[in-house]
């Protein structure tokens, strides 16, 4: 069982400081890119529209409840299994919004993922994994994030709690609520938006 660790009133603040610039960028993306309609391709636009953006952007904000709740011996691991679930899902969704912006090229890129019948298989129901790989072969983000998604890929599968797997720390969640700022970022810089 992991010890527990007692943090800083201002390394909190610093980590909700992260968590605020995650909510913002979170909220943008729903009120922006699900309504895109009019100016993104439709291909986009089809899956923009099915898309729970505005549960990515509540889930964001649920991050603030892995700063303020109080942790026990007993119940230490399975509130960090949830929070790493948390986290998780932001990864995953973000890079789904990605792909799901860039569709025409996810549709003409030799990378793709085709079902047994050789139908396209659209990134928004891709898993993480699929969706790491295809990020990798197509060179589409810088190599420093591909450790940084696999680790939060391996703490999040903990909630498949039969299986023992590592679930780490709360240093390593928070530096990692810290990381998924900047990737965050970087996928709305990244982003198209008319001009």
């Amino acid at each position: 069982m992991n010890s527990l660790e007692v943090f800083e009133k201002k390394a909190l603040e610093a980590i909700r400081q992260d968590i605020n610039a995650i909510v913002d960028i979170y909220r943008d993306h729903q009120y922006f890119w699900g309504n895109a309609a009019g100016w993104a391709p439709e291909e986009a636009e089809r899956i923009l529209t099915r898309s729970r953006l505005d549960w990515l952007h509540a889930l964001s904000e649920s991050l603030f409840t892995w700063t303020e709740i109080y942790r026990t011996s007993t119940d230490n691991e399975g509130k960090l299994i949830l929070a790493w679930a948390n986290l998780g899902a932001l990864l995953e969704g973000g890079i789904k919004l990605f792909l799901s912006v860039y569709v025409i090229h996810y549709q003409k890129s030799q990378h793709r993922y085709l079902d047994k019948n050789g139908n396209l298989i659209e990134p928004d129901v891709l898993p993480l994994e699929k969706l790491k790989v295809f990020l990798q072969k197509n060179n589409i983000f810088d190599e420093k994030w591909y450790p940084f998604i696999s680790l939060v890929q391996q703490r999040r599968n903990a909630i498949h709690a039969y299986k023992n797997r590592e679930i780490g720390n709360w240093t390593e969640f928070y530096d990692s609520i810290e990381k998924l700022r900047t990737f965050t970022q970087e996928i709305k810089e990244r982003l198209p938006y008319p001009g």
